[in-house]
């Protein structure tokens, strides 16, 4: 028995918008104090594997993170993505005191980009 190539194109297009609905799903909070509280912002519709470099404004700011849920981010203490980071899954931390580098220092006031996968 052989499918159809409409059966196929159907199959094709299916797969297409699930795959752009996981990409659009991700997202994530970042807020400047610990549980959560002051200046909480919400970035969503993030794109998977990119690396997102904070303006000057909220470099070194964040004491609060949260992936969405299905979303995992690495937050690095470098620009670019470019250090060792820490990754960071669903619900998240409401206190980077708590979380660290693998170098040692903690992610509290030292996030200066990150990037989010599909958990």
């Amino acid at each position: 028995m052989f499918l159809s190539t409409k059966y196929f194109a159907l199959l094709a297009a299916g797969l297409a918008i699930n795959f752009q609905a996981a990409e659009a799903s991700l997202g994530a909070y970042f807020c400047n104090d610990i549980n959560f509280t002051n200046n909480r912002a919400h970035w969503t519709k993030l794109v998977e594997n990119k690396c997102y470099t904070l303006d000057a404004s909220h470099q070194n700011s964040f004491s609060s993170f949260g992936p969405d849920s299905g979303t995992v981010c690495i937050l690095s203490p470098g620009h670019s993505c470019n250090f060792v980071g820490v990754a960071i899954e669903y619900p998240g931390s409401g206190d980077l005191r708590e979380i660290f580098y693998t170098n040692g220092p903690t992610a509290n006031d030292n996030v200066n980009s990150f990037e989010c996968f599909s958990a």
